[in-house]
């Protein structure tokens, strides 16, 4: 499932005329760091930052 979700995906991106794909993966992932190597991906150092829920009502009441 996982190869042909991504294949499917980079098909879109490619036709569209993307260059690049990124997306998160938890470090604690150690199955899908592999699998995204296996298919040539560079896995960085880079965390997924989100504000959820009060936190981001807070900032958006600029508080």
């Amino acid at each position: 499932v996982g190869r042909v979700l991504v294949t499917a995906v980079a098909r879109q991106a490619a036709r569209q005329g993307f260059t690049c794909l990124e997306w998160g993966v938890r470090d604690s992932n150690r199955r899908a760091i592999r699998f995204y190597r296996a298919l040539g991906a560079h896995v960085g150092h880079a965390r997924i930052v989100s504000l959820r829920g009060r936190a981001l009502a807070v900032v958006a009441a600029g508080r």
